[in-house]
Parts: C-alpha cells; structure tokens; sequence
C-alpha cells in the first residue's frame, strides 16, 4: 500500500509533466513570472483547473505581457497554420463555377477571415476560450462619379 492511500492528505503521486510549468518555475525569478503567487499555488491551480480558470486565464496574460519565451510559443502557435483556402464547386455546372469561385474568394476576403481565424487562436491560446462572431450587412455600393453638388463640397 502506498503512503498517499495510508494518509489522504498527501497529494497523489502523478507521472504527469506539464512543460509549461517546469518552464515557469526553472526560471529561478518565480516572483518576476507569479507576482504574489508562489510556485505552490500555481501547482494547485494547475491540478484544479476548473475551479482555477479565472487565476490561471490572468497568469497566462501575464506570462504572455512579460516573458518573451512564453510570447514567442504563443505567437508561433497562431501563426502556424498557413490558413489557406480552397473554393469549390458542388454542383456540375461547368459555366458558373470559376464565378462563384470568384465570389467566395472575394466574400473571405472581405471578411478578412485569416486574421478572424488568428484572433481566434490567440484568444483561445491565451485565454483558453475564445467568444467570437462576425457581422455581415450588405452595404450600398458607392457612385462611380461625382455631382456638381459633390464637388463644389470638397475643401481643402
């Protein structure tokens, strides 16, 4: 019988290696990295991430504002997938396919949805979660020439 089943108070002997915190706490500076936080109670956070989400969520941006290791797998992980986008047809109407080709290019295009897609890694990176929506309205399409009224307004 192991001495963690004789005695409940001591913590469960894990095998777990959390590479992020051996990152944090083979620093040496802990109270640079944790603030008021010992290495301790970052470990019982960590062991208790559900109840811990809001300490560990404000740790990471922190970590991620002072610590150019933590920024830089931070940003790499954003930035690694290439986010390229491939438009097709479902239909076999060979006609209208490189035009709705066109117009699907176009409309991601607009939307700017590889850095939609970024925002939402990093927020989900950083945070652990990440709440987003995108806002689509259809606007009017601007004249093609100006009127008299119109340039007699413009001023310098």
């Amino acid at each position: 019988m192991t001495e963690t089943a004789q005695n409940p108070e001591l913590p469960e002997e894990t095998h777990e290696f959390n590479s992020f915190f051996d990152l944090l706490t083979s620093q040496g500076a802990d109270r640079v990295y944790f603030g008021e936080e010992s290495p301790e109670t970052i470990r019982q956070w960590i062991n208790n991430p559900m109840t811990s989400h809001r300490q560990i969520k404000r740790l990471s941006r922190r970590m991620y504002s002072r610590n150019g290791v933590y920024t830089n797998v931070i940003d790499y992980m954003k930035s690694l997938p290439t986010l390229d986008r491939v438009a097709y047809a479902t239909k076999n109407e060979k006609k209208n396919v490189p035009k709705n080709i066109e117009k699907a290019n176009t409309f991601a295009d607009q939307i700017r949805d590889k850095s939609f897609v970024r925002d939402v890694l990093m927020g989900g990176l950083i945070d652990g979660e990440q709440y987003a929506y995108a806002w689509i309205e259809k606007t009017a399409p601007l004249p093609k020439s100006l009127g008299d009224l119109d340039i007699d307004n413009i001023k310098e």
